[in-house]
This record gives C-alpha cells, structure tokens and sequence, in this order.
C-alpha cells in the first residue's frame, strides 16, 4: 500500500520438502502415437518427491484408453485423433506435479483383408462367387464397400448385366471388433460376368475409427470368345420359313450365318442344303444402335427365307455363327 492508499496484490507459492529431497516432477514430455485398433500401453514418469506416486488425470483420453492408478495408460483406441489432458502426480508427502499432454492416435496398420476364390480368366455368362477373408482379428469394428467395374475389350460398351447378386455393382460387409467374422449384406458374394469380353475389377474400401483405407483389389479377365447360339426357333409359313436366332457374342461383332437344312426323305432339295448368310452388316447396325446398349453382347437375329413348294416338308434347321474368334457350337431347331 502506498502513501496514497493504493494497493496491489500478487500471490506466492511455495514448496516445503524435508532435506534431500529433490522437487516433484512428470518426467514424461512426449507419449508415443498409437494406431486405431491396435492395443496401447505406456507407463507414465516421474522423479522427486517421495514415493510411492500416486496418478490422476483431468481430460480426455481417446476412446478405448483408460489411465490407471499408477501412471499407465492402457486398451484399444477405437478413434483417431489428437487427445489433450493435465496428469498430476502425488507422492507420500503431498507434494504435486502436473504436466499437460497429448497423444495421438492414428492408422498406420490397416485390417489385413483379401478377396479369394476368383479365377484370373474366365467366360461370359457365368456367375463367380468369391470370399472376403480377415487375415487377423482387428481391434475395432470395420466396415466396407466393394465396388465393381468393368473396362471393355476393344468393342468400347458396358454391360449392366455384370454387376453384383444384389442387381447393383457396390457391396458392403463388415467386421466386429475382434473378430475374423466378415458379413456380406446381403449374404451373396457373387457376381455376374455378363455377355462381353474385357476386365471386371472389384475395389475395395475400409472405414475403422473415424479412419477410411484403401482395402484388397481383385480383378478377372473375361476373355473374347466364339459367339453363343442361346436359342434358335424355327417357324414355317406359306412358302416362307423364318429362323430367329438368339445368342451373344461378346466381341459385340458378328461376319455370317451357315444355315442347314434336313428334309423329308421324299424331297429333293434344288439348292445345296447348306446356306451362307453374310449377317456382318445387320450386327454391326444393331449394337451402334442406342437400343442395343442395356444388353451388352447380347442380340437377336431373323433370317428370312422364301420356299418353293410346301414348307412343311423342311423337318429342320442347324445354324452355326462365326466372329473374328471363330464357330459358335450348332444349335438345330425342328
């Protein structure tokens, strides 16, 4: 207080300790990273003082750690972030010591995933199922997506119908915490291959704590093929018979039609019972058309013909196609 009555004030604190015994301190300046997922412990330090130590801490932890009584900090962090908190320390004469720290938690390991049982080549038309396997069991639930995709083989299109048993190309799963249990939603893991030849590629996703990661990469080659001859209908009418071939060829091309006819043991055919149809140009219009587009290697083609005579006297018909990979297998309709 001075001559004027002004007054000013400021507080003093101050450590008593008997003889030789050194000031209380956390020794601990920094604490090691830990990942999501992974178990963590690390013992906190201090010197001076008196011991025993006791611990306490203000703050918060990262989810899944818990801080012990004697200065540890232990579990499974299931978040990734940077965390602050004031530990205190107090030995066996009261004296105290705080320090503020912080620890991070991030997720520099990854669940060990990967998707089995695909072949590396396979055909149209088929239905591939396949695995997804956990290595190891994770420290924290994880989800994920599969994502499909498809790059075509020289003819440029997609087909929609590759795509998932769930009608869509994405697929999700998880894993509990702890476990190598992965669950498909919905169950199926499969997938069609479609009517077209090129790579279908199925990439993956990882979300864990807060975290996402770039899961296991499968992919099946579909390879170019002969054309496939799926149907084949045969409908004779006055001095015409009409043949409507249904098939695929995943080359999305086509160069001919060879059709054969059988007759009645009593007819004579005029012409060779064999005929060559050049069908390039047909093809070629259908898939450059729009409508075409939904139905990947897909087609349908009618084939004409004009008969001298009765019609019914043809007993049936074999058709094989070619494209640039060669002869679909004969398909014969009566």
């Amino acid at each position: 207080t001075d001559a004027s009555g002004a007054v000013s004030r400021r507080s003093y604190g101050f450590e008593a300790r008997p003889a030789g015994v050194e000031p209380l301190a956390i020794t601990s300046a920094t604490l090691p990273n830990g990942n999501a997922g992974v178990a963590y412990r690390v013992s906190l330090g201090a010197s001076g003082g008196r011991g025993p130590y006791t611990w306490s801490l203000n703050g918060d932890l990262p989810p899944g750690l818990g801080f012990n009584a004697d200065g540890s900090i232990s579990g499974t962090p299931t978040s990734i972030g940077t965390f602050g908190f004031l530990a205190t320390v107090t030995d066996t004469l009261g004296l105290k010591a705080t320090r503020l720290l912080s620890l991070r938690i991030g997720f520099d390991t990854v669940p060990s995933l990967s998707i089995e049982g695909l072949p590396d080549t396979s055909t149209s038309n088929q239905n591939l199922s396949f695995t997804v396997r956990a290595a190891s069991a994770f420290g924290v639930a994880v989800s994920g997506r599969i994502t499909l995709s498809f790059a075509p083989d020289g003819h440029g299109a997609d087909d929609p119908a590759i795509r998932f048993a769930n009608t869509t190309r994405t697929l999700e799963f998880t894993i509990p915490a702890g476990s190598t249990v992965v669950t498909i939603t919905p169950g199926n893991a499969s997938f069609a291959t479609g009517t077209l030849a090129g790579t279908i590629r199925l990439d993956s996703s990882l979300s864990f704590a807060g975290a996402t990661a770039v899961g296991p990469t499968r992919s099946v080659t579909i390879r170019r093929a002969v054309p496939v001859i799926t149907s084949l209908q045969l409908t004779r009418g006055a001095g015409s018979i009409e043949i409507r071939i249904n098939g695929f060829t995943n080359t999305r091309q086509l160069a001919e039609a060879r059709v054969t006819f059988t007759a009645s043991g009593s007819v004579d055919l005029t012409t060779s019972s064999q005929l060559t149809v050049n069908v390039q140009q047909a093809i070629q219009a259908w898939f450059a058309s729009a409508a075409s587009q939904p139905f990947g290697g897909q087609f349908s083609l009618t084939l004409p013909f004009t008969v001298s005579g009765d019609a019914a006297n043809l007993t049936g018909v074999s058709v094989t196609i070619t494209n640039s990979e060669g002869s679909s297998s004969p398909a014969t309709a009566n």
